[in-house]
């Protein structure tokens, strides 16, 4: 990965994995454009609107390969989602660019390119139904099977089949019954159902440990 400005970095407080493959653009399928191009920030300069005198980024350019996992990590507490929030959008830089397929993501429609990306954020946002209902939320007319498939590589099942209702409890309001990691899991879950061009995991504590685990088998 190359990364330009890379003291910037040492601002990003994220465990933030990006799953990078195609996105469309109303009527254009961008795997029909050169799929050498990465997924890049181009010198972005970014600062929050209520906050316009405090620079977060000046100058921030990484460049990511497409067909990659890629994770930046950072201290604790400092800027920990801004990375994430312009990706999707929720902030646009000041100055310099966000680009996908070397495309700048301004000239997606916001619906579209919020579509084609599962997002789990650091406290996810559960319905007050079922595990199940909660899952399927991300895909329409999800089958159960699909629904476990997810599930399992969300490496929720653990917990799940030792409730008493499996994926028929309910989560309370907001997920109140669950602890974090267990939210994560099902919002894990949720955004693997989606089958999303991007994925972005801030900080998702459960895949992390499923990796520590995975790593530890290999040593082992």
């Amino acid at each position: 990965m190359k990364i330009e400005g890379a003291g910037d970095l040492d601002k990003i407080a994220a465990n933030m994995y990006i799953s990078n493959r195609r996105m469309l653009k109303e009527n254009l399928a961008l795997e029909n454009l050169p799929s050498l191009q990465p997924h890049r920030f181009k010198y972005v300069h970014f600062c929050y609107p209520t906050r316009p005198n405090e620079s977060i980024f000046d100058g921030f350019s990484v460049s990511i390969p497409k067909g990659t996992t890629t994770a930046l990590v950072g201290r604790s507490g400092n800027k920990k989602s801004t990375v994430i929030g312009l990706i999707v959008r929720f902030y646009d830089p000041q100055v310099g660019e966000v680009l996908i397929d070397g495309i700048n993501i301004k000239k997606f429609q916001l619906t579209q390119i919020r579509g084609k990306i599962g997002l789990v954020s650091q406290e996810p946002m559960l319905f007050g139904l079922t595990i199940k209902d909660n899952i399927a939320y991300g895909k329409d007319d999800a089958t159960l099977e699909e629904i476990k498939d997810a599930v399992q590589l969300a490496n929720a099942s653990k917990f799940i089949d030792k409730l008493p209702q499996g994926l028929d409890t309910r989560v309370g309001d907001y997920g109140s019954q669950l602890s974090g990691g267990q939210k994560q899991g099902i919002a894990i879950a949720r955004a693997i159902l989606k089958d999303p061009k991007i994925l972005l995991l801030d900080e998702a504590q459960v895949l992390l440990m499923r990796i520590r685990k995975d790593c530890s088998r290999d040593i082992g």
